[in-house]
C-alpha cells in the first residue's frame, strides 16, 4: 500500500538490508530512503540503515512513524531518541475517524487518559463487558455480523492480543459465513492447522513477490482448492487470480483474514474494527493502536476478569506506558560521580 499510495518503490526493511549487505543493491548518490512505521524498528536495524545512508553522498533518511504506538520487538527505541535529538515534524489533526468523539478518544489514549477514553466508548454503547472471555468473543462476533462481516469481511476486522484468540475468532467467523452460505463447507483444503474453504478470506503472511506477486499482509478470496495436488486458487485483493502451490509456498504462511493481532494491524485502515481487550499485553501503546484503526466505528469487548473491579485493571493497563529507550539515554541521564 505504501508503494501504491506514494508511487515510491517499496520493500521491507529486512529485505533492503539483506540486499545491501550482500551487494545485491546499492544506494545511489542523492537517494532519499523513507522508512515507514519507524517506531517499531529496533536499534541494530536502525543503525545499519543509517550507516548505509550516511556512506552515500547527498543521501538522506526520512523516518515516518509514531513513537507512542507499538514498540519495537527487538532491543531499543531509537525513533523517539532521534526525533528528540534532531527535531521532528508532527501531524496533529486526526483524519481517519469520522466522528469527533472517536478522534478525541484516540487522543485520550495517546495521552494515557484511559479512563476518559473508555467512558467515551461506554457512553455511546461501544464498550461491551461480558462475564467471561468466551462470552466476550461471542458478543464480538455478533457485532462483526451486524457491521457486515459475513458479506463484506474486508471491511470489518476483529483484533485480539494473542494468536490463540485470533485463531478462535477466525474459526468462529468462518463458521458464521458457512452458515450464511458465503463459504462452501465441502470444498476445502487443510493448511496451517485449519481448513480453508472456497469463499474464505485469507491473508498471506510471507512475501513471495517473484513466485506469486504477493507481499506479507495482502489478502484474497479462495476461488478453488485441490487437496490432492495441495493447490488453491486465490482472487487477490487487487483483482488478480493467483495459483498457490502449497508445496512451494509454505502452508504456515496462510491465515484466515477475519481477525488479526494488534501488532499485525498497525498501519491498517478499516471501516469497522472490533477489539477483544484485556490480557497481559495490555498497555497504552496497544490500546492507542486498537482504537485508531477504523474510519466508521470501533467497538471494544472485554470480560470481567480481565477488566477488574470497576474496570480498574483494564484502565490501569491501558494507562501503562512501556516506552523503549536507548542505553545512550540512560547514560545521558546518569549524573557523573562527584
Amino acid at each position: 500500500r505504501l508503494e501504491e499510495w506514494t508511487g515510491i518503490k517499496s520493500q521491507t526493511l529486512d529485505s533492503l538490508l539483506w540486499a545491501l549487505d550482500n551487494g545485491k543493491r546499492q544506494l545511489q548518490p542523492n537517494s532519499v530512503v523513507v522508512l515507514d512505521e519507524a517506531g517499531m524498528v529496533g536499534t541494530k536495524h536502525m543503525a545499519r540503515l543509517m550507516e548505509y545512508v550516511a556512506d552515500v553522498p547527498g543521501s538522506r533518511l526520512t523516518l515516518v512513524g509514531d513513537a507512542k504506538q507499538l514498540q519495537p520487538i527487538t532491543a531499543g527505541g531509537p525513533f523517539k531518541y532521534l526525533a528528540e535529538a534532531y527535531g521532528e515534524a508532527k501531524l496533529a489533526n486526526i483524519r481517519r475517524q469520522a466522528e469527533k468523539w472517536a478522534r478525541d478518544a484516540v487522543k485520550d489514549l495517546e495521552a494515557g487518559r484511559a479512563g476518559e477514553a473508555i467512558k467515551s466508548f461506554s457512553d455511546r454503547g461501544h464498550f461491551h463487558l461480558s462475564e467471561s472471555r468466551p462470552q466476550a468473543m461471542a458478543q464480538l462476533i455478533e457485532q462483526w455480523k451486524k457491521n457486515g462481516g459475513i458479506q463484506n469481511p474486508d471491511k470489518v476486522l476483529m483484533l485480539a492480543p494473542l494468536n490463540v484468540e485470533v485463531k478462535e475468532l477466525n474459526l468462529r467467523a468462518q463458521a458464521e459465513r458457512i452458515k450464511a452460505g458465503e463459504v462452501d463447507p465441502d470444498r476445502k483444503i487443510h493448511a496451517n492447522g485449519v481448513f480453508f474453504h472456497v469463499g474464505d478470506q485469507l491473508v498471506f503472511r510471507q512475501n513471495a513477490a517473484k513466485e506469486l506477486g504477493v507481499f506479507n499482509g495482502e489478502t484474497g478470496t479462495v476461488l478453488s482448492v485441490n487437496p490432492l495436488l495441495k493447490r488453491l486458487t486465490v482472487l487477490h485483493e487487487d483483482g488478480r487470480t493467483i495459483p498457490v502451490n502449497l508445496k512451494r509456498y509454505s502452508p504456515e504462511n496462510l491465515q484466515l483474514a477475519y481477525a488479526s493481532t494488534t501488532h499485525r494491524a498497525q498501519g491498517a485502515t478499516i471501516e469497522h474494527v472490533h477489539v477483544l481487550m484485556g490480557g497481559p499485553l495490555t498497555d497504552q501503546h496497544m490500546g492507542y493502536v486498537q482504537v485508531s484503526r477504523s474510519k466508521i466505528s470501533t467497538h471494544l469487548f472485554c470480560d470481567r476478569d480481565s477488566a477488574g473491579e470497576g474496570l480498574s485493571d483494564l484502565i490501569r493497563g491501558l494507562g501503562q506506558e512501556r516506552q523503549k529507550t536507548l542505553a545512550q539515554e540512560v547514560i545521558e541521564r546518569t549524573p557523573e560521580p562527584a
